[in-house]
């Protein structure tokens, strides 16, 4: 590439009937220092564009970096959600388990405290039956005993016997 020192430094042959000198000089002048300063900032330009080209680099591999992360973050993340989904199905399960052991139990129970209920009530119907017998008896036995006045007055017949016993015993002797 031509740099402006070149086109400053370049000479022409002279020529009989050839250009202007004066005029080829001025326009080479201004072009030197166009082509300077388009130089310049081709270079300036070369300069930021190896800049951006490292960071757009470096955020290439920022980038990489990042995407492996999320990566890695989703499997984790898949990971804690599916051992928790497992987690919660085991609880569930041995919930399940649990309730059904306690239900099979508390079946249990009720089967034997209706049994034994069954067995109260069996003994307290043959009780009853038999306290009625007892009493029946009593009132029967109530009914056979004479009245209070008779039975005073045959134990005051029996008191008076035996008074009259001993007066007896007693006038002999």
């Amino acid at each position: 590439m031509i740099t402006p020192v070149d086109l400053e430094n370049k000479e022409f042959k002279k020529s009989f009937r050839g250009y202007d000198m004066e005029e080829v000089e001025a326009f080479l002048g201004e072009l030197v220092k166009d082509y300077g300063r388009i130089y310049r900032e081709n270079a300036s330009l070369k300069d930021k564009n190896a800049i951006l080209n490292d960071a757009v680099e470096n955020y290439k591999g920022m980038e990489e970096t990042m995407r492996s992360a999320i990566i890695s973050a989703q499997r984790t993340s898949d990971e804690i959600i599916r051992n928790a989904h497992e987690q919660a199905d085991n609880i569930v399960k041995d919930a399940k388990v649990r309730a059904q052991e306690l239900l099979n139990d508390m079946d249990g129970r009720i089967q034997a405290l209706n049994r034994e209920c069954a067995e109260i009530e069996g003994r307290s119907s043959l009780l009853r039956a038999k306290l009625r017998t007892v009493l029946n008896t009593f009132v029967q036995m109530l009914d056979e005993l004479p009245e209070e006045k008779e039975h005073t007055k045959r134990i005051e017949k029996v008191k008076h016997e035996q008074n009259q016993e001993e007066t007896k015993k007693v006038t002999e002797q």
